[in-house]
C-alpha cells in the first residue's frame, strides 16, 4: 500500500511536470515502470504462503506429551505458541508459561490461570538472561518444584539455556539433564538420565524425526529470508536441535567408552556415533558454508562433527571384525566395507579442513595422527 502511494504522488508530479500533449504518456510509462518492478520484485515480496512460525509453533506443541509443562524464553518460542493456543485453541492440555514473564510483579496475577503448577517460584531476585546465575535458579526451582505435578515432564525452550553451562549428556547444575527434545530441552533429574541414557537417546531422537516430519522441505532458508528474521531465528532453531541431539549421541559414546566397552557393548557404540555424525555433519557443514544458521561457534560444531566421524571410524573398523567372528548386532545394522569407506573418506575431509583453520587446536595432533594412519 505504501508503494503504490509513492509512485502515486511520483506519477502525478511527472505528469504536471510533462509538456501539455504528453501528460497521458507519462502516466503511462509511470505506471508500467512501477508495474516491471512489482512483477520482478514479487516472487521475493510475497510471503501469502510462508507458514515457517505456524510450523514452528505447532512442532514446539507437538513435542510436549498431553499434560507438560512448556518454559518459552525466547519470543519466538513464546509467541507461535502461545497463538496456536489461544487463539485456535490447540493444545489446552499443556500449561505454558514464559521465563520472560515470570518475574514481574504484575504475573502473579496470573497465577490462577495455571492450576496446575504446585509451587511457584521466589521470582524477587529473578533474572530473564540464561547466562546468570538468578536465572538458572528461577528455571530450577520451577523444576524442582513442580517435576511431580508433570509426569508427562518438563520442557524448556532450546534457547533457555546458556550452552557453555550444558555439560556431558546434558548435565546442568549438577541435578539435572538436559535431553534435546526436538525445539526444547527436556527436563530430567540427573540418575535417571545416567542410568539408561541409551533410552533417552532414542526418544530424543524419535523428536528429531517428529521435527523433520514438520518442516518437510527443510528450515527457512538465508537464500529466502532475511538475516535477522524470524524465519531464519526459526531455521536456528531447527538446526540447533539437531546439533544438540547429535552432541547428546556424541557424549553417550563416549561415556560407553570411557565405561570400558566390552564386544557386547558396540553395537550400542555404533548407533549412537552413527546418530553423532548424522546430525552434527550437516549442521556443521551448513553454518560454515552459510546456507543455514547456527547458535554454536561453528568452530565447535566443527570440531565435534570431525570427532563424530573419527570415533565412528574406528568403532566400524572394530565393529567389522567382531561382526566378521560372529558378534550379533541385533537390531543394529552391522558395519560393512562400504559403510567403512565412506566413513574413511568424510572423517578425512573433515580432518583436513578442520587442521587448515585450526591448526593449534589443543586436539589438532590426534586428528593428524588419524590422517596419517587412516
Amino acid at each position: 500500500l505504501l508503494v503504490c502511494v509513492m509512485a502515486g504522488a511520483g506519477a502525478a508530479a511527472v505528469a504536471a511536470r510533462a509538456p501539455k500533449p504528453l501528460p497521458a504518456a507519462a502516466l503511462a510509462l509511470c505506471v508500467c515502470v512501477v508495474a516491471s518492478r512489482v512483477a520482478a520484485l514479487w516472487p521475493a515480496l510475497d510471503f501469502s504462503v510462508v507458514a515457517a512460525l505456524a510450523t514452528h509453533g505447532a512442532a514446539a506443541l507437538a513435542a510436549v506429551p498431553e499434560g507438560g509443562l512448556l518454559l518459552s524464553h525466547t519470543d519466538l518460542h513464546w509467541n507461535p505458541a502461545r497463538y496456536l493456543r489461544a487463539c485456535e485453541g490447540a493444545r489446552p492440555d499443556v500449561t505454558h508459561l514464559s521465563l520472560q514473564l515470570l518475574p514481574y510483579p504484575w504475573f502473579a496475577r496470573q497465577h490462577p490461570l495455571h492450576p496446575r503448577m504446585k509451587r511457584w517460584p521466589d521470582v524477587a531476585a529473578a533474572s530473564t538472561d540464561p547466562a546468570t546465575e538468578r536465572y538458572e535458579r528461577l528455571v530450577e526451582d520451577v523444576a524442582t518444584g513442580n517435576l511431580d505435578a508433570f509426569p508427562a515432564g518438563i520442557y524448556l525452550d532450546i534457547h533457555g539455556v546458556h550452552e557453555p553451562h550444558i555439560g556431558r549428556l546434558g548435565s546442568w547444575r549438577g541435578r539435572w539433564n538436559l535431553v534435546p527434545w526436538g525445539l526444547h530441552y527436556r527436563i530430567v533429574a540427573a540418575g535417571a538420565v545416567q542410568g539408561d541414557a541409551g533410552e533417552w537417546l532414542a526418544r530424543s531422537l524419535a523428536e528429531i524425526d517428529r521435527l523433520k516430519a514438520a518442516y518437510e522441505g527443510g528450515p527457512p532458508s538465508p537464500d529466502r529470508f532475511r538475516v535477522g528474521s524470524w524465519e531464519i531465528a526459526a531455521g536456528a532453531a531447527y538446526n540447533d536441535a539437531h546439533y544438540q541431539t547429535g552432541l547428546f549421541a556424541l557424549t553417550l559414546a563416549q561415556e560407553l567408552r570411557a565405561s570400558g566397552l566390552v564386544p557386547e557393548g558396540v553395537p550400542a557404540y555404533v548407533a549412537a556415533l552413527r546418530a553423532a555424525r548424522r546430525l552434527t555433519g550437516p549442521a556443521a557443514d551448513a553454518a560454515a558454508s552459510h546456507r543455514a544458521h547456527l547458535s554454536s561457534p561453528a568452530g565447535d560444531a566443527a570440531k565435534n562433527a570431525l570427532l563424530a566421524a573419527v570415533s565412528l571410524h574406528g568403532a566400524l573398523a572394530a565393529g567389522r571384525d567382531l561382526a566378521a567372528r560372529g558378534l550379533p548386532f541385533g537390531n543394529v545394522d552391522a558395519p560393512t566395507d562400504a559403510e567403512l569407506a565412506n566413513v574413511t573418506l568424510d572423517a578425512r575431509r573433515r580432518a583436513q579442513r578442520f587442521l587448515e583453520v585450526h591448526g593449534d587446536d589443543v586436539d589438532a595432533d590426534v586428528f593428524r595422527r588419524f590422517l596419517a594412519g587412516a
